[in-house]
């Protein structure tokens, strides 16, 4: 198809970072904003535990293979022919840190062709 970015004969390593949304919990007075995330001193003060930097299981938030999934199938024909290409794959789930978008979360995408050479290294790695 036109406008993929890798052909089918490529072979990919893909990372992907979850950037979770906070729980109001996570915040002063339960009200995102603004330097409103609590720290481990307004956690002292309000007597609570500071909120998690990393995320913890919720069974409320996907788990992060369905979360990859859901990218993989998704850039099928715009990145890739297929992803089936994809022969390595990274995923992680954290709590967004930015406070300036009130920790609303976010995905990013890394992506980038291997060769022979590179999956020989990456294989002496493991």
């Amino acid at each position: 198809p036109n406008g993929v970015f890798f052909s089918k004969e490529e072979s990919l390593e893909m990372k992907l970072v979850f950037r979770m949304k906070r729980p109001r919990s996570h915040f002063i007075g339960s009200k995102p904003g603004l330097g409103r995330l609590k720290t481990a001193s307004t956690a002292r003060k309000t007597k609570t535990p500071p909120p998690p930097k990393y995320f913890l299981g919720s069974k409320r938030v996907a788990d992060v293979d369905n979360l990859a999934k859901f990218v993989l199938d998704s850039l099928n024909e715009v990145l890739y022919i297929d992803d089936c290409q994809i022969a390595s794959l990274t995923a992680i789930k954290v709590y967004d840190d930015d406070e300036e978008r009130e920790c609303e979360g976010s995905t990013t995408v890394w992506i980038r062709g291997m060769d022979d050479e590179y999956i020989e290294k990456q294989l002496l790695l493991l």
